[in-house]
């Protein structure tokens, strides 16, 4: 299984990281590659990554980062949250108390995985929590994974999250949650202020970053979820990380950089089932929506509102 899904990825990757970055995951013994603009990021204790669900090159972006960050950690203690159900964390639980593989067969059977609703079940996501999995198991107990999506994801999640790391004694954190999530400042349709907003709010120093890309696929709800295009914003360079010198009055403090997005395919099926989530808010239209800044921040993956400065309609 291991095999299948890095040889899958492979084929793909290149798109957005280099081979050379996904062969040398998961390290810790080897060492990591590194990602430019990632130590920029150590000063926070929480570090938020906005993902693109139903790409390849958000969770492989995360998982790169999830190996420097274990590296970072030294003899401190570390949690790395995830947008999966809180029922994974009887697996995560186990690790270091029971073989790894045998860790990673009862997670990647979940019934989870047998879903698509928003992209989050993919084959990338797949591998990154079996990545990840190892990497806690070879840190000896210095890492802690937590499955994060307890609802609200915004509110509660954002409570696992901080009691996990006082219970734990940890000083930092790594998440990976949906780019609506991961915000600064409230969007049209959200109830409550975001995760990364009331995860600051408890007092804790965070950065948020958004996703941004050069253009590619994914997929997203708004509120039919199939596969759109992403919303181009070419840059020069490769994968990187970029801290925004006024981001503390923006949606998000900066965006990690890919030149291309890949759609990953759901984990059980290569069909991509186009359908409606009817929870999600009245979205504004791709057709109609357009950047209303040069900032150019993409569409939010989960409803297509406003994730920027503004949106207008044209």
């Amino acid at each position: 299984m291991r095999l299948l899904l890095r040889i899958s990825l492979l084929a793909v990757l290149g798109l957005g990281l280099s081979v050379q970055a996904l062969q040398a995951s998961p390290v810790v013994k080897r060492g990591c590659l590194p990602l430019e603009g990632f130590d920029a990021t150590r000063k926070a204790q929480v570090v938020v990554f906005g993902d693109m669900h139903g790409t390849v090159q958000s969770p492989a972006v995360f998982g790169q980062a999830a190996c420097l960050f274990a590296q970072q950690l030294g003899a401190q203690r570390g949690v790395i949250g995830l947008e999966l159900p809180e029922s994974f964390n009887a697996y995560f639980s186990a690790i270091g108390l029971e073989p790894t593989e045998t860790v990673w067969s009862r997670a990647r059977v979940d019934v989870f995985w047998d879903e698509f609703r928003d992209g989050r079940h993919s084959a990338a996501m797949l591998n990154l929590v079996h990545q990840l999995i190892e990497l806690a198991a070879q840190s000896r107990g210095s890492l802690r994974l937590e499955a994060l999506a307890r609802q609200p994801i915004d509110v509660d999640g954002a409570s696992l999250l901080i009691e996990s790391m006082k219970s734990f004694g940890a000083t930092r954190a790594l998440v990976l949650i949906g780019n609506a999530h991961a915000r600064m400042i409230r969007m049209q349709g959200q109830d409550t202020e975001p995760f990364a907003h009331n995860v600051a709010n408890a007092g804790l120093s965070l950065l948020s970053l958004n996703a941004q890309a050069g253009g590619g696929q994914v997929w997203w709800c708004a509120p039919e979820c199939a596969a759109h295009p992403f919303f181009a914003t070419p840059e020069k360079g490769g994968v990187k990380i970029v801290l925004l010198p006024d981001g503390d009055t923006q949606p998000w403090h900066g965006y990690y950089y890919v030149p291309q997005m890949t759609l990953s395919h759901p984990v059980k099926t290569e069909e991509l089932p186009v359908h409606t989530r009817l929870d999600m808010p009245t979205p504004c239209m791709a057709a109609t929506c357009r950047v209303g800044t040069g900032r150019g921040w993409p569409m939010d993956h989960s409803s297509g509102v406003d994730t920027g400065r503004g949106m207008t309609e044209g």
